[in-house]
This record gives C-alpha cells, sequence and structure tokens, in this order.
C-alpha cells in the first residue's frame, strides 16, 4: 500500500464508538484549571509591570523636558535676550509658576513622584 491509499483509508474509516467516552473524561479539569489560572495571574503580573514601567518613562521624559526648558531659559536670560523674546522666569516649561522663585529643580526633589529615579 501507497502512503496516499493510506491515508485515504484512515481518512475515511470510521470513528470508533468508544463506549468509555464521558463529558468528564475529555475536559482539562482541576489541572488544566490550575495551568489556565496561573498563566492568567503570570500575565496580569506583566501587565502591572508594563503600565508601571511606561509611567516611570512618560515620567522621566517629562522631567528632562522641563530641566531642558529651564536650561534654555537660563542660557536666554545669561544671554540678555530673555525679556526680549518674551521668557518668563516664573514659569515651568508647563506653563506652571514656580514655587515661590526657588532654584530650578528644586520641586523635582528626589523621591517626589516628578523625579522617578530618586526612588
Amino acid at each position: 500500500m501507497s502512503p496516499v491509499e493510506i491515508s485515504r483509508a484512515v481518512l475515511l474509516a470510521a470513528p470508533s464508538d468508544g463506549g468509555d467516552m464521558t463529558p468528564s473524561s475529555i475536559t482539562p479539569g482541576t489541572p488544566g484549571f490550575i495551568a489556565i489560572f496561573l498563566v492568567g495571574i503570570v500575565i496580569l503580573l506583566l501587565v502591572v509591570d508594563m503600565n508601571r514601567r511606561v509611567r516611570r518613562v512618560q515620567a522621566t521624559a517629562k522631567v528632562e523636558a522641563r530641566h531642558a526648558a529651564e536650561r534654555e531659559a537660563a542660557e536666554r536670560e545669561a544671554s540678555g535676550t530673555g525679556a526680549a523674546a518674551g521668557g518668563s522666569s516664573t514659569a515651568d516649561a508647563d506653563g506652571e509658576p514656580r514655587d515661590g522663585g526657588s532654584e530650578p529643580g528644586a520641586a523635582d526633589a528626589p523621591g517626589t513622584p516628578e523625579d522617578p529615579r530618586g526612588r
């Protein structure tokens, strides 16, 4: 017999009607539930970790952009074009007022939500 004839015979053969097939014998049961439950927990932990990392990257980028804007404003003030360019030393890059004229970066002390590297 050739392989084609064997595969045709297997495909056309009637399925055997085994009497030992019950709904409980073909379900995954408790081990399957435990495996799927553990996979779900792992996926949940990965999603939480991913969200934490994305928030950290966004916060770091925001802080770096704020520091770059403050350095640029300081350079403009040092060159004497700060008033002519309309730059204001009382506002951050986000347009929020600084803390009573404190030094640049004082609001970004380590451990604050704006500086995640300090944690």
